[in-house]
């Protein structure tokens, strides 16, 4: 389990996407501000990124601290494992309603008779 953990070596690295993801859905939320499905939707999905962050400091991060990035054993690797895995779960449930979110926004913004700014 240690050996492959190691996979993710340089994630840390793709956090640019978060950034803007984070950027991009509440520019959308603010672009569709007059237009209330698609402002509370992409406020959602805004918020769902937001909570994946919380839990990632929260719960995964320490985690990749406590086994110095998955290169040393720590003493209840069980408990660790378990954080660890949970919490990306958690993050992966939470990115699939922000993309179901966001991409209803879309779709709503679009709708015939929605009424867009501009």
């Amino acid at each position: 389990y240690m050996t492959v953990q190691r996979i993710y070596a340089g994630w840390a690295l793709f956090g640019f996407a978060v950034f803007a993801a984070l950027s991009l859905t509440l520019g959308h939320a603010i672009i569709m501000w007059h237009h209330s499905p698609a402002r509370w939707l992409s406020l959602m999905a805004f918020l769902s990124i937001i909570a994946t962050q919380v839990i990632f400091w929260a719960y995964t991060s320490p985690m990749n601290t406590l086994t110095r990035q998955w290169t040393e054993m720590p003493p209840d690797l069980a408990a660790v494992r378990l954080q660890w895995e949970y919490s990306h779960a958690a993050n992966a449930g939470l990115t699939l309603l922000a993309l179901v979110s966001i991409t209803a926004a879309a779709l709503a913004a679009r709708r015939p008779g929605a009424d867009l700014p501009g």
